[in-house]
C-alpha cells in the first residue's frame, strides 16, 4: 500500500509491455512530483528505456512493484541532477526493480545520493565494460545510504568479460562514506566489489559464480591511499572458482573483514594485502593487523606464528655444518616465544664467542638474561659449561651464549672451542620485541 497521492507512470504514457520506449514518459512522471519530493509508482511490467532517467529532487519515493527496466541507451539507466544547481538529491527511496543493461560500457545506477534507502533492486550486466552500481562521490562522498537486498547479475559462465564491476565506489581523493549494504547477491561478475571511502559496512552479502581468475573484494586505490579506511565486511558468503581471491587490499587503513565463509575458491592465493592495519577473522581464526604494536599495555594487537632456522655464529667468524636445525616461534603482542634445536655435523671454522640468531629483533630495554632455557646441551667439552644460558641485549638480532659450573653462579662467554662435531643444543623461552 502507498500512503498519500502517488504518480502513476502509466498516466504519463509509459508502456509496461516492453514495446515502445518509455524514457520520456517516466521522466515526465519523475519531474511531476512536488519540488519537495513525492511518490512515483510503476505498475508491474517491463519498461523499455532508451535514455538515462534523471532524479533531480529531494525526498523522491519510487516503487517498482517488481517491474523491470530494460535499458538500451548509453551511460547509466538511472542517474541524478543537482537540485537547484548546488547539491545532489537526498533522501531517495527506491525499491522492487530489476534493471537490465544491454549495451557494452554502460551501467545500471550512477548513485550520487545521500541519506537514501534502496531495497530489492538488482542490476543485470551481461557483458564487458559494464558496472551495476557506481557509488559516486557527489563532490563530498555519497554518505549515510542503506542498501538492502540489492545485487548484480553478470555474465553467463563460459563468457569472457573484461572491466566488469558489480558495486564500484568512486576512487578519487573524495570517496563514498558511511554507507550500509545489507544482504544482496552478486552472481558471475568479473569484479564484484571495488570499495573505496571510509566506514562503509557490508553485512551478510553474497558473491557467487566468479568463475574466472579474479578478486571478490578490492579495497583501496594506490593513487589515493588516504581516501580509504575503516571499512568493514561482516559475514560474507563467497562462492567462487579456481584462482579467485577473497580480497585484494591495494591501500587504506584499518579495514576489517569478519567471519568470512569462502568455498570453491581453491587454486589461487587467498588474499593480497598492501594496506595498513587490516584485520581478518575467518572461520579458521583471526588475523591481526600488520602494523606497529600499540603502546597500550592492555591492547592486544599482534599475533603471529612462524619458523626460522637457528644458526650458530661466532665473534671471530667462520661457519659450522649441521645434521639438523629447526626453530619455531609464536608472537603474542610484544612477547616472542621461541623453540630451537641444532645438531652439528662439524664445528667447521667457527672461532670466538658464540651466538644463535633469533626470529625478530629484540626491543629496546634491559638485557634479558634468564628468559631462555636449554633443555639439552651435549657435546660441549669445556669445564664451566654444565649450565648454559643466553643473553639477548637491546635491539639484538641474536642471543649470546654463556656457560657456568653448577653452583658457582659465575657465567662466562661460551666459545667455539667448547664445541664438538656432535654438539646438540635444544632451547626454548621468550624475549621482548
Amino acid at each position: 500500500m502507498i500512503d498519500g497521492a502517488a504518480i502513476n507512470v502509466l498516466d504519463y504514457g509509459a508502456d509496461p509491455t516492453n514495446t515502445t520506449d518509455s524514457a520520456s514518459a517516466i521522466q515526465a512522471a519523475l519531474n511531476a512530483t512536488l519540488s519537495t519530493g513525492g511518490t512515483v509508482y510503476f505498475p508491474y511490467g517491463t519498461y523499455k528505456v532508451g535514455t538515462t532517467l534523471k532524479i533531480s529532487k529531494h525526498n523522491q519515493v519510487i516503487y517498482g512493484n517488481n517491474s523491470a527496466i530494460v535499458f538500451t541507451g548509453t551511460g547509466y539507466a538511472i542517474d541524478s541532477d543537482l537540485v537547484g544547481g548546488t547539491i545532489f538529491p537526498q533522501y531517495l527511496q527506491m525499491q522492487d526493480f530489476y534493471i537490465a543493461v544491454s549495451s557494452a560500457a554502460t551501467g545500471g545506477i550512477k548513485y550520487r545520493f545521500s541519506y537514501g534507502w534502496i531495497k530489492n533492486v538488482t542490476v543485470q550486466i551481461p557483458t564487458s565494460g559494464q558496472t551495476g552500481w557506481f557509488i559516486d562521490s557527489n563532490g563530498t562522498g555519497s554518505y549515510y545510504n542503506t542498501f538492502e537486498n540489492c545485487g548484480v547479475n553478470g555474465y553467463t559462465n563460459g563468457t569472457t568479460v573484461v572491466n566488469q564491476k558489480g558495486f564500484s565506489f568512486e576512487s578519487g581523493s573524495v570517496a563514498p562514506n558511511a554507507n550500509v549494504f545489507i544482504g544482496g547477491r552478486i552472481s558471475a561478475v568479473k569484479l564484484p566489489w571495488a570499495i573505496y571511502g571510509y566506514r562503509n559496512l557490508l553485512l551478510g552479502v553474497t558473491v557467487e559464480g566468479t568463475a574466472d581468475t579474479g578478486t571478490v573484494f578490492t579495497i583501496g586505490n594506490t593513487l589515493f591511499p588516504l581516501s580509504t579506511g575503516y571499512n568493514q565486511i561482516v559475514n560474507p558468503y563467497l562462492e567462487g572458482g579456481p584462482g579467485t581471491r577473497v580480497y585484494n587490499i591495494a591501500s587504506g587503513y584499518y579495514n576489517k573483514l569478519d567471519n568470512i565463509f569462502a568455498t570453491s575458491m581453491a587454486g589461487g592465493p587467498a588474499s593480497l594485502d598492501n594496506g595498513i592495519g587490516t584485520t581478518i577473522m575467518s572461520e579458521y581464526g583471526y588475523k591481526f593487523p600488520n602494523v606497529d604494536r600499540s603502546t597500550d599495555p592492555e591492547f592486544l594487537d599482534w599475533y603471529e606464528e612462524g619458523t626460522w632456522t637457528p644458526t650458530l655464529s661466532a665473534s671471530g667468524g667462520g661457519a659450522a655444518t649441521y645434521t639438523s636445525r629447526q626453530g619455531s616461534y609464536t608472537q603474542i603482542g610484544n612477547r616472542m616465544y621461541i623453540q630451537g634445536y641444532l645438531l652439528l655435523s662439524n664445528v667447521g671454522t667457527l672461532s670466538g664467542n658464540l651466538t644463535i640468531n633469533i626470529p625478530l629483533i629484540a626491543a629496546v630495554g634491559v638485557p634479558q638474561v634468564s628468559s631462555i632455557n636449554f633443555s639439552r646441551a651435549t657435546g660441549i667439552t669445556a669445564a664451566g659449561s654444565s649450565v648454559i644460558t643466553a643473553e639477548i641485549g637491546m635491539t639484538a638480532t641474536s642471543m649470546s651464549l654463556y656457560g657456568s659450573t653448577l653452583g658457582t653462579g659465575v657465567f662466562t662467554a661460551l666459545t667455539a672451542a667448547t664445541l664438538s662435531n656432535t654438539t646438540e643444543i635444544a632451547f626454548s623461552g621468550f624475549y621482548q620485541v
